[in-house]
């Protein structure tokens, strides 16, 4: 049951209390959208569109406040207001704070600032998002803040995705220093999370396999630590591959499968079958045929059933190893039948024009 009653019935105290309550439901409440929105998206937007007004007076208060969670809450709620397509609530959330003092001001700036580095680099503009990262972070006061952290970790993630791994990992290890100073809210540890994981996956490519296993342990604490239970299961696959590359083959299968298990549980397709195609993997570096062959299968099935074809985790991916299997098993018709499927698919686009010139190399052996 509500209980209704006007302002003039509780005092400055009271109302801040009630007021700090309020925001803090509903930025939790922020929270699980965000999250739900990478795996469930039509459900998520349900629930935003029904909780909006809530939402975005609940960040605005929280912003002039000065919740200590407002810059995150403020973000996270800024995806839905860009995807109903409400500019102008989105433009006057950005800018709630533009009467208050200069501080609050150059929170406002550098949220609106990192949503539109943000977008640019969703649009695959990695220049771009970089340019205005580092634009934003010079005009960010010296001392470590949540903002300072926040655009170190996507600089970071433009750098690696231009391939500029030293700098990435530079950007990594100072958002880490940044995070480590200021307070440990959830927010906070939310965001080292991220840029653990980041920094797991770029040593993992450059194979220092050691410091990558050390990164993802750091990330998978850290979230299960706030209850992001999905992004720690992200990680502990991350894990569990890593533990393939430095031979912990039972240790590997374990993680693998407790993920695999978990992604099942809740349908996440994409993230089953991106453990499939690992754990199939694993199989593959055992020389157990059998079990890699229909992990990669299952994997690619997926894919395609999700439209996604080509690229890094794409169904052509698993078809290539599955191809990989057969050649190794000494099944080279077999093999030779899938390096053509991955052919056919990959000369669809000029893009892949690597991809494809080393698929013809191994179907030439």
């Amino acid at each position: 049951m509500l209980l209704s009653f006007s302002r003039k019935d509780i005092n400055e105290e009271q109302y801040a209390y009630l007021l700090k309550k309020y925001q803090d439901e509903y930025y939790s409440l922020s929270m699980r959208l965000y999250n739900l929105y990478n795996s469930n998206r039509p459900q998520a937007v349900s629930i935003a569109r029904y909780e909006l007004h809530n939402l975005t007076y609940a960040s605005r208060s929280a912003f002039m406040t000065g919740h200590e969670d407002a810059v995150d809450f403020v973000n996270n709620v800024d995806r839905f207001l860009d995807h109903f397509g409400f500019k102008q609530q989105l433009a006057d959330l950005s800018g709630c704070s533009s009467s208050r003092t200069e501080e609050i001001s150059d929170k406002a700036l550098a949220t609106t600032r990192y949503s539109q580095a943000e977008q640019l680099f969703n649009d695959g503009n990695f220049i771009s998002a970089k340019a205005i990262s580092y634009e934003t972070l010079n005009g960010l006061l010296a001392e470590p803040s949540y903002n300072r952290c926040r655009m170190l970790e996507l600089v970071g993630r433009c750098e690696a995705e231009m391939g500029n791994i030293e700098k990435a990992k530079h950007c990594y290890a100072e958002a880490i220093d940044v995070g480590s100073i200021i307070p440990s809210t959830k927010s906070v540890k939310q965001l080292l999370g991220v840029v653990y994981a980041n920094l797991g996956l770029i040593l993992q490519q450059v194979m220092d396999f050691d410091g990558a296993h050390d990164a993802y342990e750091k990330s998978m604490k850290l979230r299960e630590e706030i209850g992001d239970k999905q992004e720690a299961f992200d990680t502990k696959l991350n894990l569990g591959t890593v533990d393939i590359y430095l031979g912990r083959y039972k240790a590997a299968k374990e993680k693998i499968a407790e993920a695999l298990d978990y992604f099942r549980s809740i349908s996440l397709h994409s993230s089953e079958a991106y453990a499939l195609h690992n754990l199939g993997l694993l199989y593959e570096v055992t020389n157990e045929w059998t079990k890699a062959e229909k992990c990669f299968r299952d994997s690619a099935a997926i894919k395609v059933r999700m439209g996604n074809m080509n690229g890094m985790n794409g169904a052509v991916s698993s078809w290539m190893q599955l191809a990989s299997v057969y050649h190794k098993a000494g099944k080279f018709g077999h093999a030779e039948s899938w390096y053509r499927k991955c052919l056919s698919e990959l000369e669809k686009s000029p893009s892949y024009y690597v991809s494809y010139s080393n698929t013809l190399t191994l179907l030439g052996e």
